[in-house]
């Protein structure tokens, strides 16, 4: 559906030699064409002239630097010269449909070369008695073959608008040009886009719906939700009718997140893993990646975690690939699904391996204030959990930020608990609550936050606000909902109510889920209730809480919810460590565990992430803490090591 892009690859420095009318020489620019097309994935810029007349667009085409990329400029192959470099590289004469597509490249070779090698990648020629034809009247796509280079395919395709031979491949040089902008986090850019190419004169019906379908994608990305839920609901029904897949991909994509954001449940996962079947990897892969995010993203709150997983693994290759605003995306979920879970080391080290794609400031902020949230746990001294996070009414235009806005505020609000300052952090949580963040209302990102917000707001003798924020809570625990929404559904009413056994019932529910933090706050906070009534249960409830604590190396709540129990004199009902195995063997996460093994089988980095679907900088990351746990310095000694204990156990008769 798209246009082939520049061909991606490492070219040696040429000079071409004259073409017109020397076929032997436009075969031996096809060949280095071709070589091109195969290199080393950096993209090659082409800079053609139409006929003579010195149409210069070299100030847009040419990058500040260029580094090893080398930019040919060969005139424009005639009609001849074009049929022969296509009969050398299909193998036979082409077809009408095929000719007609060459004619979009506008005599550059290299088009001509990507466009054949791609509609061979796409199975879309067929030989008919002697005859190559293709199979679709559209180029293949473009996007997947960018290479992470989506800065060069969208001022490439801007280019390519300007020169000769343009009208030929508008729209699908348009479709370049919105997807690469919303790929890099230019999501305003996008929508202008978008908005210029469905109203220009001329442009087929199909062709509007998809751009007004993929306007609703930018809209909701840029947090102008009410906008983006009316335009998707509208091109909905039109790509329905005309039985369009991508443009219902688009609009059932934007749906589905209203869901999730309004009423979590069934019914908005539904929607999103329809969309996902919908969107083809190969011709829209920034379509697919941000689908399965979303599906990823809609899966973690339902406490759906292999659901999640799933969706990661199916767009990590593509993420790492194409790069731009998906890869920290694709870290960002994976980290907020780990913390979920209490798998905190494994959280830290997609941080770290996002914030190596620092471009995108808005991402950084939620993926430092992952690692906020968890340093604040741990009782660990740092200075702010996220220091540039920006107020709680700013607004925000990189792709989909404003959907983690919640986090920075919450990091925010622990720490001012951690320093003591809880009216703080309660007027911080309220505020961004009752007035929103951006232009999205807090209602709908703050709701995970309901507990913290109904227990500041009764220690603040606010019965007022802790009944709206619990009503907001049971809105959200609705039919279709996960565990967790449940689960603070249950503690804000228990809190609110004093009920002691509407607690347990909320930490049952995060035990389901699995959200091991909710549910040692949630058994503290029974345990403080039943002090008085049942003091045993009481301590057994403390207990349990503090083993969670502990297992999450959480000091700082450890500490809290001693003295808070002590202050209605229960204390610990057994003694053991306060707290979790932070080094030795048993401090490893069965992720550290996975990486040990492969790393004294001898796998390299690249290896290990290959295999488990990460990127090597996080399992860089994951090695550099089992060394840590393990007082070790190298891979060699950390390998000695496991044949030492698998020695070990064989003799002593043990499990490997």
């Amino acid at each position: 559906m798209f246009p082939a892009p520049p061909a991606s690859g490492k070219t040696a420095s040429l000079t071409p030699p004259p073409l017109v009318g020397r076929e032997a020489e436009c075969a031996e620019l096809a060949r280095l064409a071709a070589s091109a097309a195969t290199g080393n994935g950096r993209a090659v810029f082409i800079r053609g002239e139409a006929g003579g007349h010195g149409h210069d667009v070299d100030g847009l085409t040419r990058p500040p630097a260029l580094g090893s990329r080398t930019v040919l400029e060969p005139g424009p192959l005639p009609p001849s010269a074009v049929l022969a470099v296509l009969t050398g590289l299909c193998g036979g004469e082409p077809g009408p449909r095929l000719r007609a597509m060459a004619e979009g490249a506008s005599g550059n070779p290299l088009y001509l070369t990507e466009l054949v090698t791609a509609l061979r990648r796409e199975e879309a020629l067929e030989v008919r008695n002697g005859t190559v034809e293709a199979l679709t009247d559209c180029p293949p796509p473009a996007l997947a073959e960018v290479a992470g280079q989506l800065a060069e395919a969208e001022e490439t395709a801007r280019c390519a608008l300007l020169g000769p031979g343009a009208t030929a491949w508008e729209w699908p040089l348009r479709w370049i040009l919105v997807q690469a902008a919303c790929g890099r986090g230019r999501a305003e850019v996008a929508l202008a886009e978008c908005r210029a190419a469905y109203g220009r004169e001329g442009v087929a019906a199909a062709e509007a719906v998809r751009f007004r379908a993929f306007a609703a994608v930018c809209l909701l990305a840029l947090g102008r939700l009410p906008e983006a839920w009316a335009v998707a609901a509208a091109t909905r029904h039109t790509a329905t009718a005309n039985r369009d897949g991508p443009a219902l991909a688009d609009a059932l994509h934007v749906l589905a997140a209203r869901g999730f954001l309004e009423a979590p449940g069934t019914e908005a996962l539904d929607l999103a893993r329809y969309a996902v079947r919908l969107a083809s990897p190969a011709h829209r892969p920034a379509q697919h990646i941000a689908l399965q995010l979303t599906l990823a993203n809609g899966c973690t709150a339902l406490d759906r975690g292999h659901d999640a997983r799933h969706a990661l693994t199916a767009v990590h290759d593509e993420s790492r690939r194409i790069g731009g605003v998906f890869l920290p995306w694709h870290h960002l979920t994976s980290a907020l699904l780990a913390f979920h879970s209490g798998r905190w080391d494994d959280a830290l080290a997609d941080v770290e391996a996002g914030l190596g794609r620092g471009e995108h400031d808005a991402l950084s902020r939620a993926l430092r204030a992952i690692a906020g949230l968890i340093a604040v746990h741990r009782g660990q001294r740092i200075t702010a959990a996220a220091p540039d996070a920006p107020a709680a009414g700013a607004s925000e235009t990189t792709v989909i930020a404003w959907y983690y806005a919640y986090l920075p505020v919450c990091a925010e609000a622990l720490l001012d608990e951690a320093r003591g300052d809880a009216e703080r952090a309660y007027r911080r949580l309220t505020d961004a609550f009752d007035h929103g963040i951006g232009d999205v209302p807090g209602r709908l990102v703050l709701g995970p936050l309901a507990p913290d917000l109904v227990r500041l707001a009764l220690a603040h003798g606010d019965r007022r606000r802790a009944r709206r924020y619990a009503a907001a809570s049971r809105a959200r625990a609705g039919r279709g909902a996960g565990p967790a929404h449940h689960g603070d559904a249950y503690r804000c009413q228990g809190l609110l109510t004093r009920d002691p056994e509407l607690l347990l019932r909320a930490a049952d529910r995060y035990r389901t889920a699995p959200r091991p933090l909710s549910e040692a706050h949630t058994l503290t906070d029974a345990a403080e209730l039943l002090a008085r009534r049942r003091p045993a249960q009481a301590r057994t409830l403390l207990d349990q809480a503090l083993g969670i604590y502990a297992q999450l190396d959480a000091r700082w709540d450890i500490a809290r919810a001693t003295s808070r129990l002590r202050a209605v004199d229960v204390h610990r009902g057994r003694r053991g460590p306060r707290n979790g195995a932070r080094y030795g063997w048993e401090a490893l996460t069965i992720t550290e565990l996975r990486v040990v093994e492969q790393v004294a089988a001898g796998d390299s980095n690249p290896d290990i992430a290959t295999r488990m679907c990460v990127s090597p900088r996080t399992v860089s990351t994951h090695v550099s803490n089992i060394l840590r746990k393990l007082a070790m310095t190298s891979r060699v000694e950390l390998a000695a090591a496991v044949i030492q204990r698998r020695h070990q156990n064989r003799s002593s008769g043990g499990k490997e």
